[in-house]
């Protein structure tokens, strides 16, 4: 049964509990408490990554519908699944009161890092603190691992499109990343770099959240003035 990973979350996420998790997890003789991730959602990302990584999601489809025989027809490829909403997580803890702050949390592909670090420091230049993965993940932690507790950091969330289109993984962590900025009531900003009109099709979710597009370069100033808006929650002055 070819499975989709990213069908396969969005049915996960809307439909297993953490009991049925934990035994299709048994099923496939690995440990749910070492499974990535804070929270449900997080933890079915992880598990899904995990096993197509290792070419096992057929093994991961076999012990789902062992768990949950109800499934059957919400996994078969034909199938629509919607893009559901993630199950309410605990509040995450208070941030430690010695880490930094940050305006803007950015997820994008790592093929786009240039531009991306171009666009930081243009945001620097205008007063704002963006949170960048190359400085707060030390090497070898997993993104997942430390999702909850950036997003804690910043008011924030900034979704990059870049040139070299989402990756594969990315739309799965992109729908994390939104969904729990719903949980946390944090503004999520596509932000379309130059040479990308419109968000993808495979990006509904995103689709729904007003964006922000740079047409020509990085530094033109009626979009940064649109995505400091978004940030701050602060419009522009007038005549900007």
């Amino acid at each position: 049964m070819p499975l989709d990973p990213i069908a396969l979350s969005d049915v996960l996420t809307a439909r297993v509990g953490e009991s049925d998790l934990r035994a299709i997890v048994f099923r496939l003789r690995l440990r749910y408490e070492e499974l990535a991730g804070a929270t449900l959602s997080e933890k079915i990302l992880a598990l899904i990554q995990h096993c197509d990584d290792r070419q096992r999601l057929h093994d991961l489809g076999t012990a789902v519908l062992h768990v949950r025989p109800d499934l059957h027809a919400a996994l078969s490829p034909a199938a629509a699944v919607p893009c559901a909403p993630v199950p309410a997580a605990p509040s995450p803890a208070a941030p430690d009161a010695s880490a930094p702050s940050f305006d803007v949390f950015r997820a994008h592909n790592s093929q786009d890092k240039p531009q991306v670090a171009q666009l930081a420091a243009l945001l620097r230049a205008r007063g704002q603190r963006p949170w960048l993965d190359s400085e707060q993940i030390p090497p070898g932690r997993l993104w997942q691992d430390l999702l909850q507790t950036a997003l804690s950091q910043v008011s924030a969330a900034a979704v990059i499109l870049g040139p070299s289109g989402p990756g594969r993984w990315q739309a799965l962590e992109m729908r994390t990343l939104v969904s729990l900025c719903v949980e946390q009531g944090k503004p999520v900003i596509p932000v379309l770099f130059p040479g990308v009109p419109t968000i993808p099709d495979t990006l509904l979710f995103l689709q729904q959240c007003h964006s922000v597009r740079f047409q020509h370069t990085l530094d033109e100033a009626a979009a940064m003035e649109q995505l400091i808006w978004g940030i701050t929650g602060q419009p522009p002055a007038s005549g900007t």
